[in-house]
């Protein structure tokens, strides 16, 4: 009665052969078979044809006999034909001498939970596929020590192994050895267990021994009852992305640091032109005093440390202008050895002498316009600046090569000559580098530079197109790079048409520039010698036309020229200039400042030239 009542499990008797001798109801609601046609069959009847082919109901009754029991799980047949899961057992039946009398089976339809068993497997294995598909992601677990127990695809592209060179070793060995020496990889797994997860950037080391920049991320693995079964590593190689990166934010920098200088080129440039404005006038005023005869020695001496100084500031101002991409050139097509070659002779005059000069200088012609006393001032500057960084001595190295530049924000593509002078000195700290452009930056000694240096070379190579660029570091010395467009070779100024090199640094007073004349072959007498700079007689005064936007400039030089016994007449600007020229055909020689408002004083003088042709020019 009890057994007939449990219908969730098949429970009968089989005899020693193998035949059911007895049958519940669970039985024939799981097999489908009711008590009379089940009641002398044997019972392999449940078995699928496979199974029975391969003996295994005759081998379970065996394994029954022997050892008392035996369980299985499998496919069981119900007599319309249809399949479940099974699980089983058979347990010998015996007397109390130990004969074999039967058997007892029990029989339990689980395939739901087999089906669902079956679900997860499938789920998993499909896992396992997929991650081990993933070749961008080096994915693999770890066991609760670090040691790897499995290894996907992906881990064996990026870190080259394979996995029967990896299972069972510990995770540290992708680590740089100072990252191990500091127990980076235990660290790790602390903080993955501590806060759930834990994620980092650094290098790692493949097989080979390279090393590439990875992206990793470690979480703990803990079952249901929350403990520890180990951990999932997840490694990604980031070096492209890390230099994508880098490239974004050397562009930004580049970018701010081009706009920071053109802005302090703005500010210089107006701050620069009006000092000279007012430095002219202080010095034309200076010139009137000192011609005064009646000053004392001691008058004198003052007036001539005015101008001293006056003069001095315009050595700066005239810097500042050439950082500022405001100061006139004269450009031409010069051969870069043969200027360097001819600094290095004045470097090594006054360079100490444990300085070591080395030249290394590209073969053949290295052609570049630019403004030759521009261009020699700027390799002179970065040679002192080298010699000043070696107080104890050491290596100058300045080298000539040709240079093919894509083009950045700084410099169109094309071709370039770049000269480099490198120190061997104590080099730049990086906050130091960042300012090396900047106008009046400087390390040096109060009194020892004015910090405009660089700015000047940095304002001469962008005004001709070209750019300068600085590497330093602490300890090995400094190299700054001058680069600057190519010219044509065959149009380089033979070497007697050279300007002189300049005969002192930057930053001390330099000698004024003449300013450039004009006189066309019909000039009249006086304004040929005007031009020539000889003394005027008397009845014979030389006419000029002055233009000056300036009033205080304009009344000082006024003064000068007037006191030298020339005919003065003055304009405020090109307009009224070109209307006096108009008027007054007597004018010998029209003489300009260039930064007029409106039109420039190049304009004007282009403009006097076909309108006023016996009028000699000055700008």
């Amino acid at each position: 009665m009890l057994l007939d009542a449990v219908v969730d499990y098949a429970i009968y008797m089989l005899d020693t052969e193998g035949y059911i001798s007895s049958w519940n109801a669970g039985a024939e609601t799981i097999k489908g078979y009711p008590i009379s046609e089940a009641l002398g069959l044997h019972f392999s009847q449940f078995f699928t044809p496979e199974d029975q082919a391969a003996g295994k109901p005759l081998i379970g009754l065996g394994i029954a006999e022997r050892t008392g029991r035996y369980e299985e799980e499998g496919w069981r047949v119900r007599k319309d034909g249809s399949r479940f899961w099974a699980f089983t057992v058979l347990d010998a039946i015996r007397d109390k001498e130990g004969n074999l009398l039967g058997f007892a089976k029990v029989t339990r339809d689980i395939s739901e939970r087999h089906a669902a068993e079956q679900a997860l497997l499938d789920s998993e294995w499909r896992f396992r596929m997929l991650v081990d598909a993933v070749s961008d992601y080096a994915i693999f677990m770890l066991d609760t020590k670090g040691c790897i127990t499995n290894w996907n695809k992906g881990a064996e592209r990026i870190k080259g192994y394979k996995a029967h060179e990896v299972l069972g070793r510990h995770f540290s060995m992708f680590y740089t050895a100072e990252e191990q020496e500091a127990d980076k990889p235990q660290k790790g797994l602390a903080m993955a267990l501590s806060k759930g997860r834990y994620e980092s950037e650094g290098i790692r080391v493949r097989k080979d021994g390279s090393t590439f920049w990875a992206n990793v991320t470690i979480q703990p693995i803990r079952d249901e009852e929350n403990r520890i079964l180990g951990f999932a590593k997840v490694t990604r190689d980031i070096s492209e992305q890390r230099k994508a990166r880098q490239a974004l934010e050397d562009a930004r920098e580049e970018l701010h640091q081009s706009q920071k200088m053109e802005a302090l080129g703005h500010l210089t440039g107006g701050v620069a032109h009006d000092f000279n404005n007012f430095l002219t006038a202080i010095i034309g005023n200076l010139e009137v005093l000192k011609s005064n005869t009646g000053l004392d020695e001691h008058g004198r001496r003052q007036i001539a440390a005015a101008l001293q100084a006056a003069e001095d500031g315009g050595a700066v101002v005239r810097q500042m202008m050439v950082f500022a991409r405001r100061q006139a050139m004269r450009l031409v097509t010069v051969d870069v050895n043969k200027t360097v070659e001819e600094i290095a002779g004045l470097v090594r005059r006054s360079a100490h002498e444990n300085i070591v000069l080395d030249l290394d200088l590209h073969d053949g012609v290295m052609a570049v316009k630019t403004d030759p006393i521009q261009l020699q001032t700027s390799v002179l500057n970065l040679a002192l600046n080298a010699c000043d960084a070696m107080p104890d001595g050491g290596v100058l190295t300045i080298k000539t090569e040709h240079c093919e530049l894509e083009g950045d924000s700084r410099v169109k593509p094309g071709s370039y000559i770049c000269i480099s002078v490198t120190d061997t000195g104590d080099g730049m700290p990086e906050e130091v580098l960042a300012h090396a452009f900047d106008p009046f930056f400087t390390t040096k000694e109060l009194g020892k530079g004015t910090g405009l240096g660089l700015s000047m070379v940095y304002g001469a190579a962008q005004q001709i197109g070209g750019d300068v660029s600085i590497a330093s570091r602490v300890g090995e010395g400094t190299t700054v790079k001058l680069i600057l467009p190519a010219g044509v070779v065959e149009d380089v100024e033979p070497q007697a048409k050279k300007s002189p090199l300049p005969k002192t640094p930057a930053g001390t007073r330099a000698p004024k520039k003449a300013k450039e004349q004009h006189r066309p072959p019909n000039a009249s007498k006086g304004s040929a010698r005007a031009s020539q700079g000889e003394n005027q007689g008397e009845g014979d005064a030389l006419n000029i036309l002055y233009v000056e936007d300036d009033f205080l400039v304009g009344l000082a030089t006024i003064e000068i020229l007037e006191k030298d016994g020339m005919t003065v007449q003055n304009a405020a600007g090109a307009e009224e200039a070109l209307q006096l020229l108009d008027k007054h055909s007597e004018i010998d020689l029209l003489l300009t400042d260039i930064g007029l408002p409106g039109m420039s004083g190049h304009e004007l003088v282009a403009e006097a030239r076909r309108s006023a042709p016996a009028c000699a020019c000055s700008s």
